[in-house]
């Protein structure tokens, strides 16, 4: 059997896999949300999947992990993503940089920009939102961009500042490769072009051109040899890796722990048709290589056998105590987004923001760490 530790809120990208493309396992893969891990005293022998890193509170992650090594030391069970060794994305990040592996560096806002060369963008370490600003090109500006961000909810504390990686190829189009790894097996899942440096789903191009690279690159698996490397790196045993390449050198964006393993559906844009059905035997390629990788991970192990899971009162009440805290923190941010989306106030803003800017930036020049 093989268990999926996932966000109840994201139950759903298991669910709509195994009732689709990975029909032929449902009955061999379950799903465990980490809002019921603490309640748990014993678990079931197989294999256990993480799907969360970044997105845990401190003592969400030190529970995961009690439970992910107690887990570990039971013959029957076998465990990818053990949350104490998997790197989040400032750390990956950081990690991929000094070994070479990519060309950009990152840093906490709270940490000095010195040395990192600009331009620059700003993203959450803890989310998959993507960036929150355009390009910056000069320090002052960053200090006036995250004077924004604070007034709009964000804490300092939560951001990364990402040398930007200018990827575009000659005609200006950008080229975003996913890949999945599963265990050691590379499985390449999609390849995205866009006029935006941003690519995203929406802002994709596809043209019949564009399917036939995609499947060529499914296929061929190019740069297998490398993610595997980057996949060591991280202590990454289950998710997706999003990439470019610059020049011939490969460029990490980030890993997802979790997934979409299947988009749900949806009909294709006007015109689109022919193009997805060019995308096909794309996909079916990915998803036969998905399963078997799958397959290979599954202990075997006999139903019925449990391991018994200790949690200690001390680590319940500061999971509580955490829980509560993030509850307030996520409704002050919610509030600040609110209240700067509404048009009297964002009129107010506008009227403001130089000053406000000028100040916060004065503020983190005396404040930013040399």
């Amino acid at each position: 059997m093989i268990h999926f530790v996932v966000r109840k809120a994201a139950e759903w990208s298991i669910e709509t896999y195994l009732a689709s493309w990975g029909e032929p396992l449902a009955s061999d893969i379950d799903t465990l949300c980490y809002e019921n891990l603490s309640r748990m005293r014993d678990l079931p022998l197989g294999s256990y999947i993480f799907t969360e890193r970044d997105g845990l509170l401190p003592s969400e992650l030190e529970l995961t992990a009690s439970v992910a090594e107690q887990l570990s030391l039971e013959p029957g069970v076998r465990v990818l993503n053990h949350p104490a060794r998997v790197l989040g994305r400032y750390d990956l990040l950081r990690t991929l940089h000094q070994r070479g592996l990519n060309d950009f560096g990152a840093v906490r806002a709270t940490e000095s920009t010195r040395d990192l060369r600009f331009p620059v963008f700003v993203r959450e370490e803890r989310l998959h939102t993507g960036s929150l600003t355009d390009p910056i090109h000069t320090p002052s500006e960053l200090d006036r961009e995250l004077a924004i961000l604070f007034a709009r909810g964000w804490r300092r504390q939560d951001l990364l500042v990402v040398e930007y990686c200018d990827t575009a190829d000659s005609r200006g189009v950008f080229h975003k490769y996913s890949a999945f790894v599963v265990a050691e097996e590379i499985i390449p899942r999609s390849l995205l072009f866009s006029k935006s440096w941003m690519v995203k789903g929406g802002t994709k191009s596809l043209d019949e051109e564009a399917a036939r690279a995609e499947f060529e690159y499914v296929e061929s698996n190019p740069h297998a040899s490398w993610l595997r490397e980057v996949f060591a790196a991280a202590h990454v045993g289950y998710g997706r890796v999003d990439y470019a390449l610059m020049g011939d050198r490969p460029q990490v964006w980030e890993i997802n722990l979790c997934p979409t393993v299947v988009v749900r559906d949806r009909k294709p844009k006007p015109g689109l048709e022919g193009i997805e059905d060019l995308r096909r035997p794309g996909r079916a390629l990915f998803f036969q290589r998905f399963e078997a990788a799958l397959k290979s991970i599954d202990t075997g192990s006999p139903p019925g056998g449990r391991v018994g899971i200790a949690v200690s009162e001390t680590l319940l009440r500061a999971l509580r105590a955490d829980q509560r805290r993030e509850r307030t923190r996520t409704f002050h941010h919610r509030v600040a987004k609110e209240l700067s989306g509404w048009r009297i106030l964002h009129f107010i803003w506008r009227g403001i923001r130089p000053l406000a800017a000028w100040i916060a930036s004065v503020a983190a020049k005396v404040s930013r760490p040399r």
